[in-house]
């Protein structure tokens, strides 16, 4: 299973080619053989996730094809998966009345990767913007494609109330003990998600570590994402789930994405996030049907949730918390730690020092300050 931050993973056919899906939530794959020599149909494929977190919601409206010659060649080219003309709009209901209608208006974004089969970096996606999107409501996707050729229909609630109650601002990141190679770990508890939109939810959950390079007497800003765990909400009861951040791993982590550079100066650490995702319970459906088939036979059913369209129109939520390293007297990573990420034997040769002002204490300065 990939990770739940990536909805969609370009669809590989022997003569069909599908368009370039977005990354959303998670990786998925599936391969399926499609006879060309029947009549050809083009199909809708619409990938779309309302996030309750956050206020542009973006879908992406595509659409397979067929020519001849090399399907990679067609896959190059964006006209190939576009319609000519989508009016599309999602509409919200609460308690059977409709409150809010946005239209989906088209825009062109350059961050897909370049990578894959498909065109890039530019590509067309559809949004709408919204303050609110409420969990009591049922938000329908509704789509009328090149007048009338292709009508889609599909609905979802949003997944709510999902909150990481530790750490918080005030928390302390311990992992390393007053003894080296007396590593601990921190825990992450968040509270499960709520509501219909959040029944069987999926959880991924990403710490992102942050530091400035100095080279030249100039400060780069870099970092990287530990994606962390992976996990279905429905094996736990009780209103809240914890994964641990083992500190050993860490700093292998540390030492395994930050390389040895001898033009680097110093590093310093600037801060932690954590970024919390759950996928609704039609999104792990999704995933689930396109996981490899472990059978002989390696065929499974298509799953979508959409009438008239292959693909999903569901939702996640995304909850993100920010530590900074120097925030007054609050720190992410204590001073057994920061000693270990300065002067560890994992992590000793990266050039890190700490720039804390408790660790630069002129009375009682630690070995692995700024100098």
């Amino acid at each position: 299973m990939g990770s739940i931050v990536k909805i969609m993973k370009k669809l590989k056919h022997s003569f069909l080619a599908l368009s370039g899906i977005a990354t959303f939530l998670l990786v998925t794959g599936c391969k399926s053989e499609f006879d060309v020599t029947t009549d050809y149909q083009v199909t809708p494929i619409i990938f779309g996730l309302l996030d309750q977190g956050e206020k542009f919601q973006y879908i992406r409206i595509n659409k397979t094809f067929l020519g001849q010659g090399n399907a990679y060649d067609f896959a190059k080219v964006a006209d190939s998966s576009y319609f000519d003309q989508v009016d599309a709009k999602v509409v919200e209901v609460i308690n059977g009345s409709i409150q809010n209608e946005w239209p989906l208006r088209d825009t062109i974004l350059e961050n897909k990767s370049e990578n894959g089969a498909f065109y890039a970096p530019q590509h067309k996606l559809y949004y709408f913007y919204a303050d609110t999107l409420y969990p009591d409501a049922i938000y329908r996707l509704e789509a009328n494609i090149n007048n009338g050729e292709h009508i889609v229909k599909g609905q979802t609630r949003v997944v709510s109330n999902v909150t990481i109650q530790s750490p918080i601002q005030q928390t302390t990141f311990a992992l390393r003990g007053a003894q080296p190679g007396d590593y601990k770990g921190i825990p992450i508890i968040w509270t499960t998600a709520s509501g219909s939109g959040g029944r069987n939810s999926r959880y991924n959950v990403k710490f992102v570590f942050h530091w400035d390079e100095y080279t030249g007497g100039i400060p780069t800003s870099k970092s990287f994402t530990w994606n962390l765990s992976e996990l279905s909400g429905e094996n736990y009861t009780g209103g809240t789930i914890s994964v641990s951040v083992p500190g050993e791993q860490f700093f292998q982590m540390v030492r395994d994405r930050i390389p040895i550079d001898p033009s680097v100066e110093r590093r310093l650490h600037t801060k932690v996030e954590i970024i919390l995702t759950a996928g609704a319970e039609d999104l792990t459906n999704y995933m689930l049907a396109s996981q490899p088939s472990s059978s002989l036979a390696q065929s499974k059913p298509t799953y979508t949730n959409l009438e008239g369209a292959i693909g999903l129109f569901s939702a996640r939520y995304t909850h993100r918390f920010d530590k900074l390293f120097v925030n007054g007297n609050y720190r992410t990573l204590d001073q057994n730690s920061m000693r270990e990420l300065c002067e560890g034997p994992y992590t000793y040769e990266l050039d890190f020092c700490s720039n804390h002002p408790i660790d630069n204490n002129p009375l009682n300065p630690m070995s692995f300050r700024c100098q």
